[in-house]
């Protein structure tokens, strides 16, 4: 009996907002790994390898692309766009939508098709009464018969099913959404690119942009943030401790030209204080402003931040954590590639549409992986809550002898991924606390003895100038 012959499996599962797709593919028997090549009119538009852990499927099998131009339902529905799996010695496989999103591509098609004016739906039905693929689409959906008579698409429309019934899976699929499209509360807002910003919430960060920093108000808070700084870097110089304060901007203001609208970056306070800064040569020592560093990422076609969240990407953490052990006189103990791709979900997806979105990101790859000392959590405070939340990592492998102390935000937090700063720091350094918190706790500091106290804020919450 013959060796059964290898071949290609697979689907295509997500289309986020018409440029991003995922799903998996895998070669059977004999597990080679698979490329996948998107074709748009028979022509490569992107590629990618079937390296994405995916154990619902049972294993690295997922993938993830990016078109550079979006793709629309019809696309996909009249063969315009394939997507193509590649194997060493295996037939070429194209692999179909999975059936929930097949059935999402074919709701957003009909909702194209009612947006349409009246002549441009009529000249459109009329060029595609003969393409092959259309007229097995109307053969296959009854219902697509009544397209030419837009009453009767609203009525197919209003037929469609809804979101996934209480304790169902919930399928994700086509995502197409206008630029400009802003959460129910005002918190986020869609940009281009698939790019999701924080524009609201009880910060405010557009209406911080929009202020003046000449303003006596705007120059009376950077003021009272200067002599905050101060105060801070003098306490720690006192008692023979080293002090950096780490300014992380919002997403917007390192890529501004993914913003639906053109608005003034950083913020009107932002600015202000980096004039009162630079004007004080002792506060501008003790202060590492990374807005320079992460735009500088983006204008070298790097990925600072991550498209559905407000967080930075694990090479971004990297880059700023380098940044902060060249202001503290070390050398950087980490370095290689970040070429493994992982899968996240974005805190403002969930902001934006009500629902939690995947997104690949590139994580560190075998080499860099393996020159990471593994640390050793020995507190862990949360009782439930982010503020005032407490972590400690013990780690005698550390390739860095001194103990150090953070007060920051969420951009540090617990450290379970790579784009979370305290992933880095404690595994470069024997001791490394993160506490959750705005203000600097001088009680703290004198309980621990740390070398170094670090503190850390981001734009938007610069518009509460902290107690000390």
């Amino acid at each position: 009996m013959s060796a059964e012959a290898p071949a290609i499996a697979g689907a295509v599962e997500t289309v986020l907002f018409g440029t991003r797709v995922l799903g998996w593919a895998r070669c059977q028997p004999g597990d080679q790994p698979v490329q996948l090549e998107l074709l748009l009119d028979g022509q490569p538009q992107a590629a990618a390898w079937n390296r994405i852990a995916r154990p619902d499927v049972g294993g690295d099998v997922g993938f993830a692309l990016t078109c550079p131009r979006p793709i629309q339902p019809s696309d996909w529905l009249l063969g315009r766009v394939a997507l193509r799996g590649l194997a060493e010695g295996v037939a070429p496989h194209t692999l179909p939508l999975a059936p929930p999103l097949l059935e999402s591509a074919r709701q957003g098609w009909v909702a194209q098709l009612v947006a349409l004016g009246a002549g441009e739906f009529d000249a459109l039905m009329q060029g595609l009464a003969g393409h092959p693929r259309f007229a097995a689409w109307v053969l296959e959906h009854p219902e697509a018969r009544a397209l030419p008579e837009r009453a009767r698409v609203a009525a197919v429309l209003a037929q469609l099913p809804g979101a996934p019934a209480a304790g169902t899976r919930a399928e994700v699929g086509w995502v197409l959404a206008p630029v400009g499209h802003q959460s129910l509360e005002g918190t986020a807002v869609l940009g281009r690119g698939g790019h999701v910003f924080v524009v609201g919430g009880p910060n405010r960060p557009l209406d911080q942009s929009l202020r003046d920093p000449a303003s006596p108000r705007v120059q009376q808070e950077a003021a009272a943030w200067a002599a905050v700084l101060a105060g801070r870097a003098r306490h720690c110089a006192e008692r023979g401790i080293g002090f950096l304060q780490i300014l992380l901007p919002e997403k917007q203001s390192v890529l501004p030209e993914y913003l639906p609208t053109a608005w003034p970056t950083p913020i009107a306070l932002w600015r202000a204080l980096e004039q009162q800064v630079a004007a004080a040569p002792k506060v501008a020592a003790a202060v590492l402003d990374t807005l320079p560093l992460l735009r500088g990422m983006a204008e070298q076609g790097e990925v600072p931040f991550l498209t559905l969240d407000s967080h930075l990407t694990p090479a971004a953490a990297l880059r700023v954590f380098d940044a902060v052990l060249a202001r503290m006189g070390l050398a950087p103990p980490f370095s290689g590639a970040f070429e493994r791709e992982q899968v996240m979900q974005g805190d403002l997806a969930l902001r934006l549409f009500g629902v939690a979105l995947p997104e690949a990101f590139q994580a560190p790859g075998a080499a860099l992986q393996a020159m990471l000392p593994e640390p050793e959590m020995v507190v862990n405070d949360t009782t439930g809550r982010h503020v005032q939340a407490r972590f400690v990592w013990r780690n005698p492998a550390a390739p860095l002898a001194a103990k150090v102390v953070c007060f920051g935000n969420s951009f540090f937090w617990d450290g379970g991924l790579p784009q979370n700063l305290s992933f880095w720091f404690a595994r470069a350094f024997r001791e490394f606390h993160f506490c959750w918190s705005p203000d600097f706790e001088p009680d703290y500091v004198a309980e621990h003895q740390p070398d170094w106290v670090l503190c850390q804020t981001i734009e938007r919450f610069l518009t509460k100038v902290p107690v000390r």
